[in-house]
């Protein structure tokens, strides 16, 4: 399988794991007295274990043999994995502040517009989209807009939420620019997401001491807190990662906007909730802008990002 196509599949499952996150939230919210902050300490103190024990599984199949070869990559230091943790961080941080002062639909259109600024910031880079990529874009801003909005959230919005959300969109599209610079041609990357998902975690204890930390009572907020660690935080930044590797932050911001249709689809099968029209054809946009994209390579950059030296 070419890097390209597999890069696009490491996407799309980090998409789909992603997508059960709205359902996996009820779960625990309806199993405790947790707010948001709690429910992001312990995605975190949670998913960091399950990946090294990935990581342990991984070597141990690997074998002796593989471990004396040499690495077909380069080690990428710990400072910059720390950072990517710490933008990751922000994101997390953002959304929660975001959707106290929005309603979900207005916060989620924000959000969605970080394709978008990955392109223009990817441009500014001299790294531009191909023509098909542009497109792509634009279907995608369509098909979001037309699958998660509801058109009936837009009056007497806060301003400072509008703010908050604009700037969490441009956090998001920060991390997949990092992301796609620091971890180039990078090996090992259970190694590297343990290590963002470590920066993390020691950015959301600073919030601590503020807001408090609820432990879980109930063993159903168990279950939904070990199905976000693994399922909608550990593999799907692994997969993320390693898709922006072979794809490009631009192209891959795009094709993860198939999110909410993962999300929508999850809640129609498990919750039974309704599809509408409208949200069917914004599915359609966002599926032909990922088939344009695989169909449509987009052309090299003209000019490659220098490497950043180790710290």
């Amino acid at each position: 399988m070419s890097a390209r196509r597999s890069g696009f599949l490491l996407v799309l499952l980090a998409a789909g794991c992603f997508g059960f996150l709205p359902v996996t939230l009820r779960s625990i919210y309806a199993t405790s007295n947790f707010e948001p902050i709690d429910v992001a300490v312990w995605r975190y103190v949670l998913a960091i274990p399950l990946v090294l024990a990935f990581i342990a599984w991984q070597r141990a199949r690997a074998g002796a043999a593989s471990a004396a070869l040499p690495p077909a990559g380069r080690t990428v230091p710990v400072g910059h994995l720390l950072i990517l943790g710490v933008s990751y961080a922000a994101s997390v941080v953002l959304a929660f502040f975001g959707l106290e002062r929005l309603p979900v639909a207005v916060f989620m259109l924000l959000f969605y517009t970080y394709p978008a600024l990955v392109a223009l910031l990817s441009l500014a880079g001299g790294v531009p989209l191909s023509r098909a990529g542009w497109l792509a874009l634009a279907l995608t801003l369509c098909g979001a807009v037309l699958t998660i909005s509801d058109f009936n959230a837009v009056n007497g919005i806060d301003p400072v939420g509008i703010a908050i959300g604009i700037v969490h969109a441009f956090s998001v599209a920060i991390y997949f620019l990092l992301s796609g610079r620091l971890l180039r041609h990078a090996h090992d990357n259970s190694r590297n997401t343990g290590w963002i998902l470590v920066g993390t975690l020691l950015t959301l204890l600073l919030f601590v001491p503020f807001f408090g930390l609820k432990l879980p009572q109930q063993a159903g907020t168990w279950a939904g807190l070990l199905v976000l660690a693994g399922i909608c935080t550990g593999l799907p930044i692994f997969a993320i990662n390693a898709g922006i590797q072979r794809i490009g932050p631009a192209q891959a911001a795009i094709v993860g906007s198939l999110e909410p249709v993962f999300s929508m689809t999850l809640a129609f099968v498990l919750l039974g909730e309704a599809i509408l029209p409208l949200q069917i054809v914004g599915t359609a946009l966002i599926i032909a802008a990922v088939i344009l994209l695989q169909a449509r390579p987009g052309r090299p950059a003209k000019k490659p990002a220098p490497e950043i030296a180790p710290v």
